[in-house]
C-alpha cells in the first residue's frame, strides 16, 4: 500500500496536459471488450492468490504431524476450499477473456477493416490468445481431477505469464495497444 500511494502521489504530481480521446476509443464494444479483459486479469490475480496460500498452508499442514493448524492459522480456509475456489476464479478468468477477446476481435475488424488483419499480428492480441490458451488447459485440467498442487503451481505461473503480457508485452513491444 505504501507503494502504491507513493505512485498515485508521484501520477497526481506529474499533471500531464490533457488530450481528447482518440475517437478509436469510443464505443460500447471497445468499453466491454476493454473492461472484460481487466476482469479476467484480476480473476486470475485471484486464482494466482488462492494458489500461494494453498501452497503456503499446505505446506504447513505437512510439516505438523498433527495435520490441523493451530492458533491464528487455523482460521485459514480449508485447502478444498481454496482449491474449489481457486477453480471457479480460474474459470471466471477463461470466460471473461474468451468473450472480451472476442469483442477485441470484433472491435478491431470494424475499426480497421480496409487494413486487413493487420491488428492480429500484434504481439500483445497474440500473447493475449496464448495465455488464453495456457489457462484454458490449467482449467481443463483442474476440473478434470489433477493434482491441486499442480493446478496451484500453474495458476502462479499463469499470472506471471499476465504480468509480462500486460507489462512488458503492452509497454515495449506492442504497437497498437498504445492508446495514450
Amino acid at each position: 500500500m505504501p507503494a502504491a500511494l507513493v505512485f498515485m502521489i508521484l501520477a497526481l504530481l506529474e499533471a500531464p496536459t490533457p488530450k481528447q480521446p482518440s475517437a478509436l476509443l469510443k464505443g460500447s464494444v471497445f468499453a466491454l471488450h476493454v473492461t472484460l479483459n481487466m476482469l479476467s486479469y484480476a480473476a486470475f490475480a485471484v486464482a494466482c492468490a488462492l494458489s500461494l496460500l494453498y501452497l503456503t498452508v499446505g505446506k504447513a499442514l505437512k510439516s505438523r504431524a498433527s495435520k490441523t493448524l493451530a492458533g491464528p492459522t487455523s482460521r485459514l480456509p480449508t485447502l478444498g476450499y481454496l482449491e474449489r475456489a481457486t477453480r471457479t476464479s480460474l474459470g471466471v478468468g477463461v470466460v471473461t477473456l474468451v468473450v472480451g477477446l472476442g469483442f477485441g476481435f470484433y472491435w478491431a475488424s470494424q475499426v480497421w477493416s480496409g487494413q486487413g488483419l493487420k491488428w492480429g499480428l500484434d504481439p500483445k492480441v497474440w500473447m493475449a490468445v496464448a495465455t488464453l490458451i495456457f489457462y484454458i488447459v490449467v482449467f481443463v485440467r483442474a476440473r478434470r481431477g489433477a493434482a491441486p498442487v499442480t493446478t496451484a503451481r500453474l495458476s502462479v505461473i499463469g499470472f506471471l505469464l499476465v504480468l509480462f503480457s500486460y507489462t512488458a508485452v503492452n509497454l515495449l513491444v506492442s504497437r497498437l495497444h498504445v492508446f495514450a
